[in-house]
């Protein structure tokens, strides 16, 4: 049985900010689930102000980029953010006082990949059986 709770990245460098880095924690199914409706409810309401056109291209865009066998998904467009970061943040060198809402966009964007990477393993991660988890 895997505990999200036991699961952690150990501390990671900023890659932009030296000397400064943060510890992540895995996140449960339910923190993912959560994340993905917040995000697909502000998709849907993003959606309504586009045009019909650029939706039909948008779609066109996507079907014939899986028809060549394309993956044109970022993991991270399927997430709130917010949500991957006040749940997925364990540790840093910034201090209590600090938030996830502080966060530059460059390092809020990092960060959250780094939490998807760790909660979400890739289908190449799963056959190699690698984690980046230390357990910890």
């Amino acid at each position: 049985m895997a505990l999200t709770s036991t699961i952690r990245s150990g501390q990671r460098e900023i890659p932009h900010e030296p000397g400064q880095w943060m510890d992540f924690q895995m996140l449960n199914w339910l923190t993912l689930d959560r994340s993905k409706r917040i995000r697909s409810a502000e998709l849907t309401k993003e959606s309504t102000t586009l045009s019909p056109e650029i939706i039909d291209k948008l779609r066109a865009e996507i079907s014939a980029a899986r028809a060549a066998g394309t993956d044109v998904a970022d993991p991270l467009v399927r997430h709130d953010r917010l949500t991957l970061l006040s749940h997925g943040i364990a540790a840093w060198s910034y201090g209590d006082t600090i938030t996830p809402e502080d966060l530059d966009a460059r390092t809020a964007e990092w960060a959250a990949r780094e939490i998807l990477a760790l909660s979400e393993p890739t289908g190449d991660d799963i056959k190699k059986g690698s984690s980046r988890a230390t357990g910890s």
